[in-house]
């Protein structure tokens, strides 16, 4: 019998941690690392680990969450949100309208979960019903013969 090959899939976490180490040692020269190469290493970990965490005192105000989500739609070529309502409030996006598709739904819930200082998204989009009847491969193979 032969054996059959299953693959060793890395978590995140190991991932995150092996680019840390290519990146750290790949600065240093053999006979040690100059004063530049140390400050980017260590300026580079830095960025990666205090992403996106501001003082304590810091909120972002309802209406820049609103207008960074607003931008990011509107520069995406791909999802149409002409008839898509977002509100903000306390950092909770609230989406409302009609897409399309699901994926358009969930894509724009996506985009809006990842903008800073938003705490919650709640979608309540709705899916317009397509106007096209759902057909099989088979039965539009056959109209097409």
């Amino acid at each position: 019998m032969s054996k059959s090959y299953r693959p060793t899939f890395k978590n995140s976490r190991e991932i995150k941690k092996e680019n840390y180490e290519n990146d750290y040692y790949a600065n240093y020269r053999s006979d040690g690392p100059g004063p530049v190469e140390l400050e980017a290493s260590v300026h580079h970990f830095r960025l990666e680990t205090y992403r996106g965490i501001g003082p304590k005192s810091y909120t972002r105000s309802d209406n820049s969450i609103e207008e960074e989500v607003c931008e990011i739609l509107i520069h995406d070529r791909f999802i149409d949100v002409e008839n898509v309502f977002i509100s903000v409030e306390k950092g909770v996006v609230k989406l409302s309208g009609s897409v399309r598709d699901r994926r358009e739904k969930f894509e724009i819930e996506d985009i809006a979960e990842h903008v800073l200082g938003v705490v919650e998204v709640k979608n309540e989009i709705q899916v317009q019903k397509s106007r096209i009847p759902e057909s099989d491969d088979f039965t539009v193979r056959r109209q097409l013969d």
